[in-house]
């Protein structure tokens, strides 16, 4: 499960979730399906962060649209949708303000021309475009593009784990809060490591 894939610490997904309180938000649904149990232990009922978290059991790569409208019968409301399995920065509270505003049914995050997996659905009759797997920027009518400024890494293979671990380390993706004591200027040392 790429969510629960730990880089400098942290699972991806609780990276996540830091940023989505970073925004102001306190409670979401986590659609999970094959590693359900896995995420439920992980993240608890969000607490941690000062959130509330509940689960909704979805089967495999279930198309993210049929989900949501299931989600907006039971309580139809605006929402941020987004993928838990990516890596991305931006000013989440900037995006939101400027999608609210927009006043249109689907806004969806584009970072550097790549599909930020992230959109705003103003309501009921909305469809979250982009987050989605093969991951897309939707450039029809259904939906508005905001482009913003930030980081995104799209963990696919072994390798771009690799270079996201690289990355972390290096100190270029600004915005996730890394674990560990500043040992030197610019080192974080984890709890387990030693530096000699």
């Amino acid at each position: 499960c790429t969510a629960l894939l730990v880089v400098a610490g942290k699972s991806m997904i609780e990276y996540t979730l830091e940023w989505l309180v970073d925004a102001g938000i306190r409670q979401a649904t986590i659609m999970v399906s094959p590693f359900a149990e896995h995420i439920k232990q992980a993240l608890g009922n969000g607490q941690r962060w000062g959130m509330q978290l509940d689960y909704r059991l979805t089967r495999g790569e279930e198309d993210p649209s049929r989900v949501y409208r299931q989600i907006q019968l039971e309580n139809p409301q605006p929402s941020l949708c987004l993928r838990g399995d990516m890596a991305r920065y931006f000013d989440l509270k900037a995006f939101l303000h400027q999608a609210e505003a927009a006043s249109l049914p689907v806004v969806q995050a584009r970072i550097a021309g790549h599909a930020a997996g992230v959109c705003w659905i103003q309501g009921g009759e909305g469809d979250p475009q982009g987050v989605g797997w093969p991951l897309i920027v939707d450039t029809g009518a259904k939906a508005h593009i905001l482009d913003v400024e930030g980081w995104l890494n799209v963990v696919d293979s072994l390798s771009a784990f690799h270079k996201f671990n690289l990355d972390v380390a290096a100190g270029r993706c600004p915005g996730l809060q890394l674990l560990g004591r500043e040992t030197a200027l610019g080192l974080k040392q984890g709890r387990n490591s030693d530096v000699s």
